[in-house]
């Protein structure tokens, strides 16, 4: 057996590798702890994550821009709309002028659940930034912007 071949050493994590590791693990986290503050309410990250991403949106948005922010396929969305709309938090109408796109719709039901949401995941990020000064924020979200916008180019969005 030769050195090479009996080498069985992992090579150590590179900066860059801890970086993207590190960020992939900071949104599971937060994840993970807005969803166990919100499980008493009997909210899942399936239920609280498209009606934050409506609310935040500030209207309707497409089913194919939700499935998109939400990271997760079109059959596996319209799933999860049905029982969103089941509950009477979300309605899904065509679209003024193009009947094949369906419009996601916050009703009235869902406000009084998003204001017990908001303050949960302000609370959240509160924790999650406690002691970072507001130019150690601004150097960190830079840098992630470079990346966001790196990955855009070689992916050909825009």
């Amino acid at each position: 057996m030769t050195a090479a071949s009996s080498d069985t050493t992992v090579p150590t994590a590179t900066p860059a590798d801890q970086l993207i590791a590190l960020v992939r693990d900071l949104t599971r986290s937060l994840r993970a702890d807005i969803d166990s503050r919100l499980e008493p309410m009997g909210l899942s990250q399936a239920q609280w994550r498209p009606l934050l991403i409506l609310h935040k949106a500030g209207g309707p948005l497409s089913q194919t821009e939700l499935a998109r922010q939400l990271d997760i396929e079109a059959p596996s969305l319209v799933r999860l709309l049905d029982r969103l709309a089941e509950k009477n938090w979300i309605e899904r109408r065509s679209a003024p002028g193009d009947r094949r796109v369906r419009q996601v719709f916050l009703m009235p039901d869902s406000q009084q659940l998003i204001a017990q949401i908001l303050p949960v995941v302000h609370e959240v990020k509160e924790q999650a930034l406690a002691g970072l000064a507001a130019g150690e924020i601004a150097v960190c979200l830079q840098a992630l912007e470079k990346i966001r916008d790196n990955l855009r180019v070689s992916s050909g969005e825009s």
